[in-house]
């Protein structure tokens, strides 16, 4: 049944003033006919009324108790028209969002007294600006507690990047995890979560804890995060479109839009992405971005230009080294490394530059100064294959059984010694990671397994490489068919 706007803002207006009873009911059906408008419809315009005067009384809540705001509703409208109990759910979510991060805050700058006194202090300066009681003394001692756990999980998660084993590690990791699950509606802790399983590789894991918090800038951008990884940017446009600039920080903000450049790029729109990059000057990441897209293109001294805007940066001396790749100018490179030799993002660089020259000997020994570090020894994988040391990378790669990318290292290994069960079987164990499907699906067309092909394109539909193989098997179909 269609209304007119008109009619559903005059029954709106009384349903703030008659609760949906038989009575009510009875004068409609005298005022129109039998079944005009039924009790399922007039409930979910009464929680249309009632949404649409939640952040009106939630601001009183803040300054009035539960029972007080009650009373003045049942003055303005109906009794229990909106209930205590609904009202108590309100002023908690409205304590939490308004109250708690400021009350967390003055909890922080207060950790050099006593545990009495940062509560106390803290509910007294509250009280200044809310009404008295608006949070317990249980709640502030609750919210530090919350600090603490989440410095803990800050210190675990450092720890394991430190650690010097993989069992040290994800122990390390699992205590932290083990700390986050006391707090699954914490925007903070459960961001920290996110970092955890990014640096785990765990990106399953990530969409679910992200859709608890759409509207939450920190987390979705983590999301964002997790979404490149996986090299499926079918929906950042989307979150990105969410976060309008007045509704976060600037920093925040730059950072939605350093991912929607990199976006554009991987997905080709490369206009776009230099129109938006063009937008920001001053952001050394954004630029960075603008930078690789000249290199890319050839047009090395436009991507100069902009280097030289940021001498002390880190990214564009990264840049920088890929430049000088590109143009093979490895004395330069040499120097930019000698500068700055504790950057390990550089020594990388390095390495890579190296291996384009077949300077093996020198890549390996770069490598081997840093085993702790995962992106390095992934290239040391790359440099033991290079050489036709499988032994070596195989027995490297076994080492990092949860890394996805030096495990797609392992299959193309397995592959090239005609080891193809093992392969696939490797490639199955990370059916969620786009470069290994791409692998997969590249060996299942040369091996003319076509209908698995189509499985895993049904899993990544927004892959271009995939789909590519796709288009491939239609035509072969469609010759066939011809």
């Amino acid at each position: 049944m269609k209304y007119t706007d008109d009619f559903k803002k005059y029954i709106k207006k009384q349903l703030e003033h008659k609760p949906i009873d038989e009575k009510f009911l009875q004068e409609l059906k005298e005022l129109y006919y039998e079944d005009f408008i039924d009790k399922e419809t007039l409930e979910i315009w009464k929680k249309e009324v009632i949404k649409s005067l939640k952040s009106k009384v939630q601001e009183k809540l803040l300054y009035k108790p539960v029972d007080k705001v009650w009373s003045e509703l049942n003055e303005a409208y109906y009794k229990d028209f909106i209930t205590q109990k609904q009202l108590s759910k309100w002023r908690y979510g409205i304590v939490k969002r308004k109250i708690k991060d400021v009350a967390q805050s003055k909890l922080f700058g207060k950790f050099s007294k006593s545990v009495p006194e940062q509560i106390d202090e803290t509910l007294n300066e509250i009280s200044q600006v809310y009404y008295k009681g608006v949070v317990s003394k249980n709640l502030i001692q609750k919210w530090r507690q919350e600090i603490i756990d989440s410095m803990t999980i800050r210190t675990l998660s450092e720890q394991a990047k430190r650690a010097t084993s993989i069992e040290e590690r994800t122990q390390k990791y699992d205590q932290a995890i083990e700390y986050t699950k006391r707090y699954p509606d914490s925007k903070q802790i459960q961001s920290q979560l996110i970092s955890i399983y990014m640096e785990q590789k765990r990106y399953r894991e990530i969409e679910p804890i992200a859709s608890r918090f759409p509207d939450v800038a920190i987390i979705q951008s983590r999301l964002i995060n997790a979404y490149m990884e996986l090299e499926d940017f079918s929906k950042i446009e989307e979150i990105v479109s969410r976060f309008p600039k007045e509704s976060v920080s600037d920093n925040q903000y730059e950072i939605f839009q350093s991912q929607l450049v990199t976006t554009y790029i991987k997905t080709g729109k490369i206009m776009q992405a230099i129109e938006l990059a063009k937008k920001f000057p001053e952001n050394p990441i954004i630029q960075s971005k603008l930078v690789q897209i000249f290199i890319d293109t050839g047009m090395y001294r436009e991507a100069e230009e902009i280097i030289n805007r940021f001498p002390n940066n880190n990214i564009m001396k990264s840049q920088k080294m890929t430049l000088l790749s590109k143009i093979d100018n490895i004395d330069s490179a040499e120097e930019i490394v000698n500068e700055n030799s504790d950057n390990i993002i550089l020594q990388s660089k390095l390495i890579t530059l190296y291996l384009k020259q077949k300077r093996f000997e020198e890549a390996e020994k770069i490598a081997k100064k840093f085993p702790d570090c995962e992106i390095i020894q992934s290239q040391l994988v790359s440099i033991y294959t290079l050489q036709g040391k499988f032994k070596d990378a195989i027995d490297l790669a076994h080492k990092y059984e949860d890394n996805p990318e030096i495990q797609t290292q392992l299959f193309w290994i397995y592959r090239a010694q005609g080891e193809v069960e093992d392969a696939i079987e490797l490639a199955n164990k990370f059916d969620w990671y786009a470069p290994m499907q791409e692998n997969l699906a590249d060996l299942y067309m040369k091996e003319g397994h076509y209908g698995s092909v189509v499985e895993i394109g049904k899993k990544f539909p927004n892959n271009k490489k995939i789909q590519e193989f796709i288009n491939e098997i239609e035509e072969i179909f469609n010759i066939h068919q011809a």
